[in-house]
């Protein structure tokens, strides 16, 4: 699979999570060029994104007055693969740009070796949800509710990582494909620089592989950068997520 290729499938696993959460809730909004998602009373994923490939100046102005006026806070994800000139045109209209992701892909030939510390279990009840609910904000500083993985938890496999029975970390893994897509890692600060995001990582990609994967895919802030160049995932794209 060449480069362009993995670039679309990342940017579509990602929205189709999106997607997903949103189809749960009845709150997704799919149109020829523009898309959003909102879920109330939370943090996440509350996105208004274009489809890839239409990221002109009309349908960025489209974007933009759909922000103004809606009376949600949403982000405004911009996929740039071919430099920023388009994101400066964001930028003139009004949006402020919030945080970068870079966009990363990792072929999957061969299991991952870790420590064996973290007790790593997938969500499946309720009581499992509401403390990843609870983990998922001290490492992020936003959150995602135990309702939203209640209702998505069938589509959308949710990880909960233990220490010594103490839980300290999130992951997600969502497949599309023979492509695994892995969101929402952290580990809480009060943990970290032991080497658990490592290990953390490290078994969500022996499940992928164990799933049937054959890429994985992930939108990496400047903080989870390095680890992932450590274990050999190459940077294709950026990211520019705007807010009004």
């Amino acid at each position: 699979m060449n480069s362009t290729q993995l670039i679309r499938k990342n940017i579509s696993n990602l929205t189709d999570l999106w997607k997903t959460a949103g189809r749960a809730f009845n709150t997704l909004s799919q149109q020829e060029k523009l898309n959003h998602c909102v879920i109330s009373d939370a943090d996440w994923p509350n996105r208004l994104w274009l489809n890839q490939g239409n990221h002109d100046k009309n349908n960025i102005k489209a974007a933009i007055q759909k922000l103004s006026t809606s009376t949600t806070d949403l982000i405004f994800p911009f996929w740039d693969t071919n430099g920023r000139a388009e994101t400066q045109f964001v930028e003139q209209l009004g949006g402020t740009l919030r945080f970068e992701q870079t966009g990363m892909s990792l072929k999957l030939d061969q299991p991952f070796k870790h420590q064996d510390r973290l007790q790593v279990v997938r969500i499946t009840d309720k009581e499992k949800a509401q403390q990843w609910a609870e983990i998922y904000p001290k490492a992020f500083g936003y959150g995602i509710t135990s309702e939203i993985l209640n209702k998505t938890m069938n589509n959308i496999d949710y990880y909960l990582a233990s220490y010594q029975d103490r839980p300290v970390g999130t992951a997600m893994l969502y497949h599309t494909g023979k492509i695994a897509g892995i969101h929402g890692v952290g580990i809480v600060p009060e943990v970290r620089r032991q080497g658990f995001a490592n290990e953390l990582m490290c078994i969500i990609l022996n499940q992928a592989i164990e799933d049937g994967a054959d890429y994985t895919t992930l939108q990496a802030s400047s903080m989870g950068k390095g680890l992932y160049e450590k274990l050999g995932f190459d940077e294709q794209f950026m990211i520019y997520n705007y807010v009004l």
